[in-house]
């Protein structure tokens, strides 16, 4: 059978969205946000709501975790907003900043403050978040669902989102070296397949494709 479809990757600006130059420039960015700036720090970019992205898991997942950890969520404001702020302010009072509505020009600071990203949805088409997180050179918490995992590849984990405590598990279990790594990963991954240079080619060479057809 002739194949009459094809897929092209989106891209990602990655002289934009790059990982903090040291740990001065993340606790900047931190105290540009009014978040805590010696606190680790896990985060999703992502409408805030419950359907679809799940927020109220991401939530919950943490009121399993003591209280190290935080967590910073940034999206667009939507009808339930304010009932995932009561769940964060019941659930983890004082470990949480919901930021909404955010600037485009504050994007690259806001993951620059993070040390892990984190996507609760449990499936996605390619979410344009996930790859300015891998170009922040942030390790990726997903769930396991072939899209995500394969935007993501070496530069993080995917695990089963829809089982309670698996990712409160994993969170845990991140160590320095497992950062490093990982980090180094998702940045290569980022600047390899997803750069301007990696993927208008792509786009260039089918449409000539299309045009010699």
């Amino acid at each position: 059978m002739k194949r009459l479809w094809t897929s092209l990757p989106n891209f990602v600006d990655c002289e934009k969205f790059h990982p903090s130059a040291d740990l001065q420039e993340k606790q900047a960015c931190r105290r540009t946000l009014g978040l805590p700036e010696e606190a680790f720090v896990v985060g999703c970019v992502a409408a805030v709501k419950k359907n679809h992205k799940r927020v109220d898991h991401l939530i919950r997942e943490f009121a399993r975790i003591p209280s190290s950890p935080f967590l910073v969520v940034a999206g667009a404001r939507t009808d339930e907003t304010d009932e995932l702020l009561a769940l964060a302010e019941s659930l983890i009072p004082g470990r949480y900043r919901i930021l909404t509505d955010c600037g485009r020009d504050q994007m690259p600071g806001i993951y620059r403050a993070m040390d892990v990203f984190a996507l609760a949805s449990l499936f996605e088409m390619m979410p344009i978040a996930l790859l300015e997180a891998l170009a922040s050179g942030l390790p990726c918490l997903t769930h396991s669902h072939p899209v995500m995992t394969w935007m993501t590849g070496a530069g993080g984990l995917g695990l089963d989102m829809s089982r309670e405590g698996g990712l409160a598990a994993s969170i845990q279990g991140i160590t320095p070296e497992w950062m490093r790594v990982h980090s180094a990963h998702a940045r290569e991954r980022a600047v390899k397949t997803f750069s301007p240079d990696a993927v208008i080619p792509q786009y260039v060479a089918y449409y000539r494709k299309v045009l010699e057809a």
